[in-house]
C-alpha cells in the first residue's frame, strides 16, 4: 500500500499487489544510478536485456517528468506475482494549479464534468480516450496513449509504451490529483489498462478526507 499526503490534501492509498519499489529521487539522480537500480531489480540475464533497456529509458523519463510536475511519490513494479515480470511505473502528482474555478461546487461529478469539458475545449492530448471511473469520494477521468519508440541501445528493437493518467477529484474540494501508470508492455494495452483500472478501483482516501 502506498500513501500520498500534503498539509491540505487527504491521503490517497493504493493497494499494490506484487513487488513494488519506491523511487527516491536523490538516489537516482544520474543515468549510472538508474542503470544500477534497474539491474538490482531486474537482474543481469541476457534474456532480460530488452526489459532493462526499456526500464532505464522509461524510468529516466518518468523521473524527469515527476520532478517537473510536483510529483508526491513514485513506485515501480517488477512483477505482479513471483515469476511473472511486469514493469510498471506509478507516479502520483498533486500540482498546486490543478484546481477548478472558485465558482464551481465541490461535488465530484460536477468537478469531473468541468474537467472533461475543459480537456475537450482546450484540445488536451488524448482527450478522446476519456473514460470515467468512480471510487468512494471521487470521480476519476482516465486518459491514455500508446507511444512507439526506437531503443538506442538496441536498434533492431522498439518500445511500445502505454501511459494512463487517472485524474481524481479530491473529496470535498475543487482540487484534482493525478495518478500516472506507465509500462513498456504497450503491445497488450487493453490487458494493462484493465490491470490499472483494477488498481484504481481498489484505491481509497483516508479518513482525513471526511
Amino acid at each position: 500500500m502506498t500513501d500520498t499526503d500534503t498539509a491540505t490534501t487527504p491521503m490517497l492509498r493504493f493497494r499494490l499487489a506484487g513487488a513494488w519499489h519506491p523511487v527516491l529521487w536523490n538516489e537516482l539522480s544520474s543515468s549510472e544510478l538508474i542503470a544500477e537500480f534497474v539491474t538490482s531489480v531486474v537482474g543481469t540475464r541476457d534474456i532480460d536485456a530488452t526489459v532493462r533497456a526499456r526500464m532505464r529509458r522509461d524510468l529516466a523519463e518518468a523521473i524527469a517528468t515527476a520532478k517537473e510536475g510536483h510529483a508526491q511519490a513514485m513506485f515501480i513494479a517488477t512483477e505482479i506475482r513471483p515469476g511473472l515480470p511486469m514493469p510498471v511505473t506509478l507516479t502520483i502528482y498533486s500540482p498546486p494549479d490543478l484546481r477548478m474555478s472558485p465558482a464551481l461546487g465541490t461535488a465530484p461529478d460536477e468537478v469531473i464534468d468541468v474537467l472533461q469539458k475543459s480537456f475537450a475545449e482546450s484540445g488536451q492530448p488524448h482527450h478522446e480516450t476519456a473514460r470515467r471511473l468512480s471510487i468512494d469520494g471521487s470521480e476519476i477521468l482516465r486518459l491514455h496513449h500508446v507511444d512507439h519508440q526506437m531503443l538506442p541501445e538496441q536498434p533492431e528493437a522498439h518500445a511500445v509504451t502505454l501511459t494512463a493518467d487517472y485524474w481524481y477529484t479530491v473529496p470535498a474540494s475543487k482540487q484534482v490529483m493525478v495518478a500516472t501508470f506507465s509500462t513498456p508492455l504497450g503491445d497488450i494495452a487493453n490487458i494493462m489498462l484493465s490491470f490499472f483500472d483494477g488498481l484504481v478501483a481498489a484505491s481509497s482516501w483516508d479518513d482525513a478526507a471526511a
